[in-house]
């Protein structure tokens, strides 16, 4: 199952018509789509963007109205990713990991991905926790097979860590050490500014999440 986001796109529609021909072109879409609604937002005001995520089972049919769409709407794969500010609640208070830890600890290697591939350049914040449960973190970059090294101090274990692209690829959070000791892959931005925009999933333990738009300035899809 794939989930969809689906949505009215707002830019350039400034006039009572034209914001409500673009939110009907959702309603539209809907009784055409045969794929079940999980989660739907239409606000009371008029201008607001109503939202639809669908979970897909036929992603062809998907495909297929993304082809189709017509200008006043949004069809996007749905795409989670975690925020570099502020990191996960159980982070925030992690510090610096000094020499005098670094010193007798043992190595782990990250691998980082971009889209399947090597991702070169990425800023990567690895996170340890120690037996007292006293959180740490060093920063790194990927080289260009995206891999960085770090230092895990004696008696922590890894926890967690944010990688942080240059461009045009999501940042993302992986978690215990299964996740770490596999690639941690980053989604690749979407192609168009105009059009591009996803959910972003603030914390497990926030349990909340926010719409995010990538936008020019000056600019609403």
């Amino acid at each position: 199952m794939t989930r969809y986001i689906i949505a009215n796109r707002r830019a350039g529609r400034t006039s009572g018509p034209d914001i409500a021909a673009s939110r009907h072109a959702v309603t539209v879409a809907m009784s055409s789509i045969t794929a079940p609604i999980i989660a739907q937002q239409l606000p009371e005001d008029p201008s607001g963007r109503h939202i639809v995520i669908v979970d897909a089972e036929n992603t062809a049919e998907i495909e297929q109205r993304i082809r189709e769409a017509p200008p006043n709407l949004i069809i996007e794969p749905e795409i989670l990713h975690y925020p570099l500010s502020p990191p996960p609640r159980d982070l925030r208070r992690a510090k610096v990991a000094g020499p005098s830890l670094m010193a007798a600890g043992a190595s782990i290697t990250l691998n980082v991905t971009g889209g399947g591939a090597p991702l070169g350049d990425a800023t990567v914040y690895f996170y340890t926790r120690s037996v007292g449960g006293s959180t740490n973190f060093s920063e790194g970059k990927t080289n260009k097979n995206g891999a960085v090294r770090f230092t895990v101090p004696a008696g922590a274990s890894p926890a967690a860590a944010i990688v942080a692209p240059r461009a045009t690829y999501w940042p993302m959070i992986a978690r215990g050490a299964a996740a770490l000791s596999a690639p941690i892959e980053c989604p690749p931005l979407p192609d168009s500014v105009e059009k591009g925009w996803s959910l972003l999933r603030l914390s497990a333990a926030a349990a909340v999440f926010q719409r995010v738009l990538i936008e020019p300035a000056g600019h609403r899809p």
